[in-house]
């Protein structure tokens, strides 16, 4: 979608270019371009709303968030290696990879700086724990023991149902998650659990996989399982073949789709849910993976398995999420400097410190 972008951008300059003709100085003009569709607010020092304000009214201009910015330049670098330009850029010969020219970094760097200095940072997704996820079941459960119900409403509330829950306790990324086919499930041999393989997803073009896997729990109302298996069941009595394709389905009318349960079809659901419950609080689909992963680290889960258990490449992003709690937690420097206060640690460790000045103590080297 970016390199649709950019070919009639570059090609709408006051000198045509191409792939191939563009230089860094094009770059930068396409980066501003795409800069006015930003929407992270970048507050001036003198702005009464502050960075943490959620509905600002104020006049500061509206950027790219400098994550995105960064990540798109990375995509465009790669656009071009494609196109055959790799390497380097050379101004004297102008031949090259654009992107790969010191302006284009220099950009970045004013960008990040800007946000830097508006105090604006990453925003995390609130996160849905399970006494919330089980308010959201219990009310689908309501709907699903309604007698008037509709049949294309059994398979909508049935849907959620199974998709929420699974994906909270799988911690996936929901779009990866709505695109998972029917034959990336398979049970465990006990019917104890489920593992998915998935082939396909944001960070997954074919060339990996993420394995994950969830199982039976106590809770008839949040087991993983039993939804699936509950699922299943009424996908057969509607009529509905999952003997192929993918595993959930948005629906069109009274009809269920060929197409995957992604995007704004998730979020409106969810949303709708949190809204019966009147529990909506800006929560979104990625709520959930948040939820998961603060979840197994206050269970005491090493960084290292829930970074595989979600699907992230390393341990930053399970860092971002929980660095509240390493702040809060008890034996935090934070709460062993308040103890210290109020205790005889504090004259100890004046004591022991003017010991260890003592030079007379120490011995020398060489007599």
């Amino acid at each position: 979608s970016l390199h649709r972008e950019l070919l009639p951008v570059l090609a709408s300059l006051p000198t045509p270019k191409t792939l191939h003709s563009a230089t860094s100085g094009d770059i930068l003009k396409f980066l501003v371009w795409k800069d006015k569709a930003g929407k992270t607010k970048v507050h001036q020092t003198q702005c009464p709303r502050g960075s943490r304000d959620k509905t600002p009214s104020c006049s500061c201009p509206k950027r790219l968030a400098a994550g995105t910015v960064d990540s798109m330049i990375g995509k465009l670098r790669a656009i071009f290696t494609d196109a055959g330009l790799g390497g380097e850029w050379d101004d004297r010969l102008g031949i090259g990879n654009p992107v790969s020219h010191p302006s284009i970094k220099q950009y970045l760097e004013s960008v990040k700086e800007e946000q830097a200095k508006a105090r604006s940072r990453p925003k995390k997704a609130i996160p849905i724990f399970l006494d919330k996820l089980e308010k959201i079941a219990a009310y689908i459960f309501a709907q699903l023991s309604n007698p008037r119900v509709l049949p294309i409403n059994l398979y909508t509330f049935s849907r959620d149902l199974c998709f929420f829950i699974l994906d909270f306790f799988s911690g996936d990324r929901s779009a990866d998650l709505g695109r998972v086919m029917v034959k990336e499930a398979l049970f465990f041999p006990d019917k104890s659990g489920i593992l998915f393989r998935q082939s396909f997803g944001k960070t997954l073009r074919g060339d990996g996989e993420n394995v994950f896997a969830v199982r039976r729990c106590e809770n008839n109302i949040l087991c993983p399982v039993k939804n699936f298996v509950r699922y299943l069941s009424l996908c057969r009595l509607l009529g509905l073949d999952l003997r192929s394709g993918f595993l959930f389905r948005t629906t069109c009318g009274n009809s269920v789709t060929e197409q995957p349960f992604v995007g704004s079809a998730v979020c409106n659901r969810l949303k709708l849910s949190l809204q019966k419950i009147n529990a909506d609080e800006g929560k979104t689909p990625h709520s959930s993976r948040a939820g998961c992963s603060i979840t197994l680290a206050l269970l005491g889960v090493r960084n290292e398995d829930i970074s595989r258990h979600v699907g992230w490449a390393n341990t930053r992003m399970v860092d971002f999420y929980n660095d509240l709690r390493e702040t809060l937690k008890p034996s935090s420097p934070a709460a062993i400097l308040a103890s210290c206060v109020s205790n005889e640690l504090a004259g100890k460790v004046q004591t022991n410190y003017k010991a260890h000045l003592d030079i007379s103590a120490f011995k020398p080297v060489v007599p």
